[in-house]
């Protein structure tokens, strides 16, 4: 049973990994990135959330020219979180950005993005499809990956905020631990039908291989 588990961590741990090199461009969360932070750059602010995000400073191309299509916007009135289509090496993704905001003169001003992630789809897909993942396991290994240290959220002292891309027809019935998404957006990256589905706060005292995932 004990070298059954050890076998278990194993193939899981070596999963995380394929999932981050090949499906999750992730510039804050991801233990081997560069940890690209903005933070030092933070002194000007743009009108704009597309003059903001065309002036950030980060080491990996995460399409600085545009923002592309929203997604999703969080907001409260120090920090706003972006959730759009991009694209990468013509591949679709969903890019995330983090603002910094700021009031002048009556203006509402957006900071250069202090953190960012992406979700390159068709690298996604193609990891999970060697990795042989259910589209179960493909929800329990985003709630592993995409969020881990809550950088991406309003409230991380009091919430958890979790997201990730499916492409099961039957997401929009999604349920963790007896919990609805606050949200299921269906969306087309690549030309492929799916959903982005999100939790503003998803409670729970398990963690991710022992919650109970259904659709």
């Amino acid at each position: 049973m004990i070298q059954r588990k050890k076998y278990g961590f194993i193939i899981t741990t070596i999963l995380c990994l394929l999932f981050i090199l090949m499906g999750c461009s992730d510039l804050s969360e991801t233990p081997n990135s560069n940890k690209v932070s903005n933070n030092k750059e933070v002194t000007k602010f743009y009108p704009t959330i597309s003059k903001a995000t065309a002036n950030n400073t980060f080491s990996e191309p995460l399409n600085k020219e545009k923002i592309g299509e929203q997604i999703l916007t969080l907001k409260d009135d120090k920090t706003q979180i972006n959730f759009f289509k991009s694209t990468y090496n013509n591949q679709d993704t969903v890019t995330v950005y983090k603002y910094q905001l700021r009031q002048d003169a009556g203006r509402l001003l957006y900071s250069s993005p202090t953190n960012a992630t992406q979700i390159i789809w068709h690298a996604q897909l193609d990891s999970q499809k060697k990795a042989k993942l259910s589209n179960i396991d493909e929800i329990r290994l985003a709630l592993k990956m995409n969020n881990p240290r809550q950088t991406f959220n309003l409230n991380p002292n009091a919430t958890s905020l979790q997201w990730g891309i499916s492409k099961e027809a039957s997401t929009p019935s999604l349920t963790i631990d007896g919990q609805v998404p606050t949200k299921v957006i269906p969306i087309t990256l690549d030309g492929d039908n799916v959903y982005f589905w999100y939790f503003e706060n998803l409670v729970s005292p398990k963690n991710a291989d022992s919650m109970k995932i259904s659709f």
